[in-house]
């Protein structure tokens, strides 16, 4: 994968996600988005790891999140953590004018080297604008 896709932090966000290497202690989950909005122009993404906020993860810095150009390739993202656990997003897609078309709150065990998360998002209907939270 091209560097320009990686974010080399504590827990990394890959835009084409995918298995961890050979020999690697690093847990990755691929998910897959569903209900995306079509006005929906970015996706901000933010995560915790066992209750506790990934810091500096997703390119961010503490507190806050990573938004994502969309259309996703495949409607796809990545993430990989450091160590196993109780793994909890908060997505928000974005129109335009920066208001919530959908969000989803998903989350997974992760237990495995590899997962998979499938998340529909819920539409915003009407559409919430105002500080993003």
């Amino acid at each position: 994968m091209p560097a320009s896709k990686l974010l080399p932090l504590t827990a990394s966000l890959l835009l084409l996600g995918g298995a961890p290497g050979c020999g690697s202690s690093d847990f990755s989950v691929l998910v897959t988005l569903g209900n995306v909005p079509t006005r929906a122009q970015s996706l901000t993404v933010s995560a915790t790891l066992d209750q506790r906020p990934l810091d500096g993860t997703l390119g961010a810095t503490s507190g806050s999140s990573l938004p994502l150009t969309l259309p996703l390739d495949q409607n796809r993202f990545g993430v990989t953590v450091p160590t196993a656990g109780r793994l909890a997003f908060d997505l928000q897609a974005f129109d335009s004018d920066g208001c919530t078309q959908g969000r989803a709150a998903p989350t997974l065990d992760v237990s495995t080297g590899y997962s998979t998360l499938d998340v529909s998002l819920t539409a915003q209907s009407p559409r919430r604008c105002g500080p993003r939270r």
